[in-house]
């Protein structure tokens, strides 16, 4: 299913990330949001069926077996997603499940670089008035709507903000799997790969045992005060802080 592979370097300040892809150069990326740790069989088999839709020219990137899922810590896999999105061909697709926290994060990272979104069980979900706001919001951008809920609204303004900012601060919340505004924020930082994003909680947070966004966001954390320790330009930076709303 998978004839690609993304390698993350650090140069400097920045990261680059460079495909290499194992069989042919000249394939076409297709590249896929999908639930990873909880799919069901049902999703499974949905998944398996619109990637045997496309022929030899493509790749389809399905994070679950794209991502080095045996990172333990959680950052690389962070890294080679973002990277995925930001080389695919045409609309980043996705299967929606509203309770998938990391599809959550990768639609964050489409939202801020401004990619079409192609939503691939569309006609399995409930009518619009019945879905919850953030799916709303997930059918409204994939259509170019304009924002019709006040969640839509508020993914802007937050996307709007750190485009303007020079550092992004996050109070990281205990139970932040269930805030999807928030998740969406932190994927639209990972997004923009060349701004420091700092933990500003940290002393009040502590690594997981097995890999999480908060794994990911204290290496992050960790990088960026080395790179705010580099740039001369950040003496008066500025800076947007993201809080929780549960």
């Amino acid at each position: 299913m998978v004839d690609l592979l993304l390698v993350v370097y650090e140069i400097n300040d920045k990261y680059k990330y460079i495909l290499a892809i194992l069989d042919n150069m000249k394939r076409k990326n297709i590249v896929l949001i999908a639930p990873v740790h909880n799919r069901t069989d049902e999703e499974e088999k949905f998944i398996e069926a619109r990637s045997e839709k496309f022929d030899n020219s493509y790749n389809y990137y399905d994070p679950k077996y794209g991502n080095l899922q045996s990172d333990k810590v959680g950052n690389v896999i962070c890294n080679q997603m973002v990277g995925a999105i930001l080389i695919a061909d045409g609309p980043i697709e996705i299967y929606i499940n509203p309770d998938s926290v990391g599809s959550a994060v990768d639609v964050g990272t489409v939202v801020v670089q401004n990619l079409p979104l192609k939503i691939i069980n569309l006609e399995m979900l409930p009518s619009y008035e019945e879905c919850n706001d953030y799916v709303k919001f997930l059918i409204d951008y994939s259509n170019n709507e304009k924002p019709r809920t006040e969640f839509h609204k508020k993914v802007l303004e937050i996307m709007e903000k750190m485009l303007n900012s020079d550092i992004i601060e996050f109070n990281w919340p205990e139970n932040y799997q269930k805030d999807k505004e928030f998740l969406i924020a932190w994927g639209m930082a990972e997004g923009l790969y060349n701004t420091p994003k700092i933990v500003k909680n940290r002393s009040l947070v502590n690594p997981t045992e097995g890999k999480s966004y908060l794994n990911n966001a204290i290496i992050e954390h960790t990088k960026s005060l080395e790179i705010i320790l580099k740039r001369i330009n950040l003496k008066n930076p500025k800076i947007y802080l993201v809080e929780s709303s549960f």
